[in-house]
Formats: C-alpha cells, structure tokens, sequence
C-alpha cells in the first residue's frame, strides 16, 4: 500500500433537508430528485402527505405505519432491490423520536432507568440507519423536522411582526457530518447550505431550490472517473455483516428477535455451508451467503409483523409459576433471565460466528457480578461522549 494521484470519480448524492413546519422540505426533496433525472421511490412516514405532490411530481411511495430503525432500513433495503437510482426518506425524525423512546424503554426495563447505560443498545441501532443510508446503491435524499419557535421583531415601519424560526433538526447532533450537502428551508422555502462538497452552493441562500439544482448536482456528480465496482470478497464480506445486524435484531422493546441459540445455530450452517465451497468458487460462496441472509431477513419481516410476537424476554400467559427442577428453562431462556447466564452464553457462541460483531465485542466486559456496567466502565464511556445524545 502506497500513496497514489488523488483523482475524483461520480459520486452519489446524499444530502439532508431540514426545516420547520411548513419550509417545503418534502416539495423541495422531490423537485431536487426530479431534475436528477430517474425513477424516485420515496419512503413516507408523515402519514402519505408527500402523496398530495403526484399530480406535480411522478414517484412511487411506502408509507411507514412503524419507524423503528428497522424498518426504515427494511425500506431501504426495498427500493435497492428495486434498483430505483434516487431515494427520498421523508423524514428521519420519526427513527430519531422512535429511537429515544426505546431507549427510555430499555434504560426503565434493564437498566433502573439508566439512560447513558441504554444508549448502549441504542447508538448501534443509530448506526445501522446511517449504514442503510450511506450504503444505499444510489442517490439519498432525507428531510428533517426542525425545533421551531416564534421570534418577535420590528419590520422597517416599527410595526411588530411575529416570524416561525427554526432551531436544532430533530435528529442525532452531528447527523449531517455523514452527508455531501445539507441545507436548511426557512418559513419563506429559501434554503440555506450549511454544507457542501460540491463547493458550488455552500454558504448560499437558494430561493425555492428546485429541479434546476437538481441538474446542476448530478452533472457535477457525473464528473470524473467511474467508481471501481466492488470485488466479490467486499460483497461477501458486506453480505456477513448485514447477516449479522439481522440476527443481533430487537423489537420495540428491546428484546431479541433471534435468540442466542438461534443465532449460533445459523452462524454454524454459515460456516459449514462456506466449507463445502471450494475458495476458487468465490461467486458461489456469495450466492449461499445471500440465501441465508434473504431467508433470515424473511422471517424477521415476520416475526416483527405479528400482532403478539413471541420475542425473547415477553412474558408468556400462563406461565406465571417458577419452573421445577424438572423443568430447567434452556441456556437462551436462561440468559435471557439472568445477565451473567447471557454473557456466557454470547462468549460462547461468538467464535462460531464467521462475521466480526464488532458492535457487541467485549460484550460481558467490565460488568458488575449483577450486570449492570462498572463504575468504571460507565464513566469512561460518559468521559468519551459515546452516549452523549445532545
């Protein structure tokens, strides 16, 4: 490895809208895309009001009835299978409002209310839906709630005028540092860009940014050389830990949609199954690696869908007794009820594992004899900003 002649290839769009009540951050997402040229899909979680644009607009549209992460990266996962070259995900700050409310859930549930514990659990979620986004085999718009509130001013008359101002977006802080531009509406659907990697509007008011922006953004992306296309080991590698996500899956309340046994059961089929491919059949390996992952995917899709799934952890009617000797619960069930039993039982099955979690490494490590983080452990993680959510 060496240094070479840096040299630009066509990119991909990802830029984040954000904007108060009312900015046109929808309208402005979709007049952007139009003038990209290509079909649009647009993932819709404010209740299929971008649908009120399809006599101006032409795209296709998921309406979200959930907005856990999950099933925005489900969505995602939709439209690349679909191969629509432009994405809108309108807005991600339902994901955001979900996700904190999760967490609340699962700082109450694990961890006495301990919400710097839970974020733990929840900043890996966080980055799973930046992954989706960043990841996605095409260009990404998404638009942003933005705090508002009113600012009382004096026009060049003297008269009062009362204007809606926006404040923070209504997402993670920093959330825009993942992107190639961001912009922010004004109640006057002017946009401001805060950022911009083109070098061609940053720091600009745009008055209603439409389809001519649109136009001039993927003539800039289509500049210079094509992207090398990913090497059948990157594919593989991209395919093992996106198994992994899917198997290491939690519902609302935190608990796991695969369990722990289940989770090594199909981590040994991986390796068994890659074992019996010769190393020169490298496409082949991929295709079985694919299989596993469209069949697991399946059946998370699944079990998320029912009305009273049977995720680990939820109580089950009619078991209120303890269980007899006799009736000894499992090593899953046992992990699951005791936090020492579950962190055996990771470290376990972790090497039977062909992907690296890297997320849940060290997991079981400097942890209280109760489960519950170390002093120390906690305050290092609180020193390092790691869960700091504003």
């Amino acid at each position: 490895m060496g240094f070479k002649k840096a040299v630009k290839i066509k990119q991909r769009l990802r830029l984040a809208i954000d904007g108060i009540s009312g900015s046109g951050k929808t309208y402005t997402a979709l007049a952007i895309a139009s003038g990209m040229g290509g079909s649009i899909a647009l993932v819709d979680s404010e209740h299929g009001s971008a649908s009120l644009y399809a006599d101006r607009f032409e795209f296709d549209t998921m309406d979200l009835t959930s907005f856990q992460i999950e099933d925005y990266v489900n969505a995602l996962d939709e439209a690349a299978k679909a191969k629509y070259p432009i994405v809108i995900v309108d807005s991600t700050s339902h994901a955001w409002d979900a996700l904190v409310e999760r967490v609340d859930r699962i700082a109450r549930q694990k961890f006495g209310g301990n919400t710097f514990a839970a974020w733990a659990e929840g900043t890996p979620l966080q980055k799973k839906l930046i992954e989706a986004l960043l990841n996605y085999p095409g260009h990404v718009i998404v638009t942003c709630r933005s705090k508002s509130e009113y600012s009382v001013d004096k026009d060049d008359k003297g008269k009062t005028k009362i204007t809606k101002v926006g404040l923070a977006a209504v997402q993670r802080q920093g959330f825009e540092y993942e992107f190639t531009m961001a912009m922010t509406m004004d109640a006057n659907h002017v946009g401001f860009v805060t950022k911009d990697r083109t070098s061609k509007y940053q720091d600009k008011f745009i008055e209603k940014p439409g389809k001519k922006m649109g136009g001039e953004l993927i003539a800039w992306l289509n500049e210079g050389a094509a992207p090398p296309p990913p090497s059948t080991e990157e594919l593989r590698k991209e395919a093992i830990a996106a198994l992994g996500n899917i198997l290491d899956s939690a519902d609302e309340f935190g608990n796991r949609v695969f369990d722990l046994d289940e989770k090594k059961a199909v981590g040994i089929e991986l390796r068994k199954g890659l074992e019996e491919i010769p190393e020169e059949q490298a496409e082949q390996k991929l295709s079985y690696i694919n299989s596993i992952l469209d069949r697991q995917t399946l059946l998370l899709q699944e079990r998320v869908s029912r009305e009273a799934p049977e995720s680990l952890g939820q109580e089950q009617p009619g078991n209120d007794s303890a269980p007899t000797p006799a009736e000894e619960p499992s090593g899953a069930e046992a992990a699951q009820g005791n936090p020492d039993a579950r962190a055996a039982a990771e470290e376990e099955f972790e090497d039977d594992i062909p992907w690296g979690d890297e997320e849940n490494a060290g997991k079981g490590k400097g942890r209280s004899p109760k489960g519950k983080p170390a002093p120390a452990a906690e305050a290092e993680k609180a020193a390092s900003g790691e869960l700091d959510i504003y």
